[in-house]
């Protein structure tokens, strides 16, 4: 599997959609890890391996690709 593979898709509630390179687990534990806080905000690597802060509070589903 190539490192910049596209392993997960996050739909957010606005039905946007992004491809990152990180698994749904990776996705999952970061978003636990962080429900403590007043906005939990997560980083993934997008598509293209650049890094991205998502707001965990807005993400509808994330699926494996």
């Amino acid at each position: 599997m190539a490192d910049n593979e596209i392993k997960a898709e996050i739909v957010f509630e606005n039905n946007e959609m992004i491809e990152v390179q990180s698994t749904v687990v990776e996705i999952t534990s970061a978003i636990e890890g962080q429900k403590n806080l007043a906005l939990p905000m997560i980083k993934v690597p997008d598509a293209d391996g650049k890094e991205i802060w998502i707001n965990a509070n807005h993400i509808r589903m994330i699926k494996d690709v």
